[in-house]
């Protein structure tokens, strides 16, 4: 998210008389442009997947990099939201898989990724017979 909003300022620069800073209108159009196609090229190169017993994430768009872990291996769901990502309601969700100290999957800038981390938890919690309510007494 913070790349579209580089670049959309660039525009904004490009647009200005004379441009700004002594830098000519051109130069940062072409700003602009770079890091907007670029925003949107990392924005589509990533696919994340969850069904039924497993979560997914890939990567790439010519070729692709998948990491998966089973929902009943998950046993910890980080949330990662910056303040910028928070404005606009996006974040980046970790999953770690029982004994790893590094996340197994990892799901960047999603949409609402509170209200997904409440819907994966609860599939966790199924797949391991297990409710919130239970696992607090």
């Amino acid at each position: 998210m913070g790349s579209l909003v580089m670049g959309v300022s660039c525009l904004l620069l490009a647009v200005m008389p004379g441009g700004a800073w002594g830098v000519p209108p051109g130069i940062w159009g072409v700003a602009a442009l770079g890091i907007i196609g670029f925003a949107v090229l990392s924005r589509y190169s990533w696919k994340f997947v969850i069904d039924d017993d497993r979560l997914t994430s890939h990567y790439g768009m010519v070729s692709r990099k998948r990491k998966s872990v089973r929902i009943r291996d998950v046993r910890n769901i980080e949330l990662y939201q910056p303040w910028g990502d928070k404005v606009f309601s996006v974040g980046t969700l970790a999953f770690y898989a029982a004994g790893s100290d590094e996340a197994e999957v990892i799901f960047w800038g999603i949409k609402q990724p509170s209200d997904w981390r409440g819907r994966i938890q609860k599939m966790v919690d199924r797949a391991n017979g297990s409710s919130p309510i239970s696992q607090m007494s």
